[in-house]
């Protein structure tokens, strides 16, 4: 994978695997959790990257993997061009400030002992900030981005309700004025009245400061609301790859069809008329995937083939790739 100016984080060919062990006295490595199997993307400055897929197919250790913290088996993490998994925790210290996370449980992911001043006086420092009237303006202007009054300043993280919760995580995570920003389930732990609320946060954060961000959800109404492009995962892999607006309108991948047509219709007409296509069967354990296309098991159009030969993800055209061969070339003719 070649870089490019305008891509601002590319993966390439990455591997997560988690050791299984058995034993007390003299543990033995007995298998492999293929938590992310052979992953590359592109992501291009300044566009939301949707990541979509059900839950347990790799969606937030690849996150994790691309901020480092947790370090990939194999493959390179490139953010600017600088290989993240080449260096030190030193030397990624320094970089963090520039990639920051929304994690999915705000009440988890903040300091229960900090006020919201600490929490967002100690974001406001990385990047320099070190005289009291600086940062004490900094939290000011975070807190009216997020839609938070200066009362809330002095408060602990138990004395807010959720949305409130998610509001000062998103204020944490762009204190340090970051270029990327990973979103990992912002809003799939608030109510739905609040959801819109923090989603449109995020977008008018993105468009006004310019921000990059990865937002992954298994909700595809909320991720085709947000998302420029969308990366389709299936137990470690990514299984298509393109527009959102083409990858909802043309799904290739049977996962993908699968996916969008189990997706509730906000229209009640055709939500009444509609037929679903289940995914039949549970996700095979990413201990012990199947041969050949992870997919093939539950898929409906699925040949003897298909047990035999993995896929690649394989380009259609410049923006759109695919891994499932019988849908290219059903697609190309």
């Amino acid at each position: 994978m070649n870089s490019s100016p305008e891509m601002l984080l590319e993966l390439d060919r990455v591997k997560t695997y988690f050791p299984v062990e058995r034993g007390l006295l003299f543990p033995s490595i007995t298998g492999w959790v293929k938590a992310v199997d052979d992953v590359s993307f592109s992501v291009r400055k300044g566009e939301v990257f949707g990541l979509v897929g059900e839950s347990g197919c790799g969606k937030s250790t690849l996150s994790r993997t691309i901020l480092q913290l947790v370090r990939p088996t194999s493959g390179a993490v490139r953010f600017r061009g600088c290989d993240l998994v080449t260096l030190s925790r030193k030397e990624l210290r320094s970089r963090r400030a520039d990639m920051q996370m929304i994690f999915q449980d705000p009440y988890a992911s903040l300091n229960p002992r900090m006020t919201v001043y600490d929490t967002l006086a100690e974001a406001s420092q990385i990047r320099g900030a070190t005289a009291a009237n600086s940062v004490s303006s900094d939290i000011r202007k975070l807190l009216d981005q997020v839609g938070l009054a200066q009362r809330h300043i002095r408060k602990y993280p138990h004395e807010f309700s959720g949305g409130q919760r998610q509001r000062i995580a998103i204020a944490r995570a762009i204190a340090t004025r970051p270029e990327l920003v990973i979103a990992d389930e912002p809003v799939s732990a608030l109510d739905v009245s609040v959801q819109a609320q923090i989603l449109n946060l995020i977008i008018n954060l993105c468009s006004e400061r310019n921000l990059t961000m990865i937002f992954i959800s298994h909700d595809l109404s909320v991720v085709r609301h947000l998302a420029d492009r969308i990366a389709v995962m299936y137990l470690g892999r990514i299984v298509e790859l393109g527009e959102t607006e083409t990858v909802f309108h043309d799904p290739l991948h049977p996962y993908t069809q699968c996916l969008i047509q189990a997706a509730p219709n906000p229209n009640p007409e055709m939500q009444e008329k509609r037929r679903y296509q289940a995914i039949q069967g549970d996700p095979p354990s990413p201990m012990n995937s199947p041969s050949g296309c992870a997919f093939h098991p539950r898929c409906p159009i699925a040949v003897d083939e298909c047990s035999v030969h993995r896929p690649e993800l394989q380009p259609l055209n410049p923006s759109r790739l695919v891994a499932c061969p019988r849908t290219a070339e059903a697609s190309a003719d």
